[in-house]
C-alpha cells in the first residue's frame, strides 16, 4: 500500500510596502510546508477561486483600506476637523467610519468566499482597542453585529463559532509590560499608515510621545487584556456551486 504525503502551502499576506524578505529569511530551514509572500490589500481578492482550504486572520480586521472620504470635507457634516480617530467624535464621524467599515467588511468576506474551497474555514480574531489609545476602530459588539449581518447575506459563509475569549496566554500572566517594547509592536502595525498621512518625522515624534502617555496608564492596560478582550469568529464555506462573476 502506498504511503499517503500530505503537502502544505502557506501563504504570507501584507501590504505592498511590507519588507516580505524579512519575513521569508526568518522562516525555520526545516520547515515540513511550502511558503510564499502575497502582496495586496485583503479587502480585495489575493487567490484564484477555491484555492484556500484555511485563511486565518490576526488582530488586522480593524483596519480600513481608507478614511471616509466625508471626514475630510469641511463642507461635510461628517467633517473630524483634521483628526484620524473618531473618539468624542460627533454622530456623522461615527457614522461615516460605521459605513465604511461595512464596505471593507462585505469586500472582505466577498473575497474570501471566492478564494475559499468548498468545507474551508476562515478564523479571525479581533481585539478591542480601549478609548485612551484613539485608535481607528470598531467596537468587538459592534463588530460581532456587523459579521452576523454581512455573513447572513453572503449565503456561501456560515458562522461556526463566534464568542470573546481571553488574550494570549503570555500577555495575560504579564503582571508588568515594558511599555517601549510595547509600543514597538503597535509602531509596526500602524507606522506606515500615520507616515502616508503626515510623514516619517512627526510620526516618529508621535510614537515618543505615546511611550509617554501609556506609562501613565500601564495598569490599567494590563488589567483590560485579562479580560475577555479578543472577539473569536470562525466562518465555514458552505458545500454549494459557486457562480464566477
Amino acid at each position: 500500500m502506498s504511503k499517503l504525503c500530505n503537502e502544505f502551502h502557506v501563504f504570507f499576506n501584507d501590504l505592498v510596502s511590507n519588507g516580505f524578505n524579512t519575513l521569508l529569511t526568518s522562516l525555520p530551514k526545516d520547515r515540513q510546508y511550502f511558503a510564499s509572500g502575497v502582496p495586496g490589500t485583503f479587502h480585495d481578492r489575493l487567490f484564484t477561486e477555491s484555492s484556500l482550504h484555511f485563511a486565518y486572520t490576526n488582530y488586522t480586521h480593524h483596519l480600513l483600506s481608507k478614511s471616509p472620504e466625508e471626514i475630510q470635507d469641511k463642507d461635510s457634516p461628517a467633517w473630524n476637523k483634521g483628526r484620524i480617530h473618531y473618539t468624542n467624535a460627533p454622530k456623522e464621524v461615527m457614522e461615516a467610519f460605521a459605513t465604511q467599515f461595512a464596505e471593507d467588511a462585505t469586500n472582505f468576506l466577498g473575497a474570501r468566499a471566492k478564494e475559499l474551497a468548498p468545507g474551508g474555514m476562515l478564523v479571525i480574531t479581533m481585539q478591542e482597542v480601549t478609548s485612551y489609545l484613539n485608535c481607528t476602530t470598531v467596537s468587538l459588539f459592534y463588530y460581532a453585529l456587523e459579521v452576523t449581518k454581512l455573513v447572513e447575506e453572503n449565503w456561501y459563509l456560515s458562522i461556526q463559532r463566534m464568542e470573546l475569549t481571553d488574550p494570549p496566554p503570555w500577555l495575560k500572566r504579564k503582571r508588568h509590560i515594558s511599555v517601549p517594547n510595547f509600543i514597538t509592536h503597535v509602531r509596526a502595525t500602524l507606522e506606515g499608515i500615520f507616515s502616508s498621512h503626515f510623514g516619517d518625522e512627526i510620526t516618529d515624534e508621535m510614537f515618543q510621545g505615546l511611550v509617554k502617555q501609556i506609562s501613565s496608564k500601564i495598569e490599567e492596560l494590563v488589567s483590560k487584556h485579562r479580560e475577555k478582550t479578543q472577539l473569536l469568529v470562525v466562518l465555514k464555506r458552505k458545500v454549494l456551486g459557486m457562480c464566477t462573476a
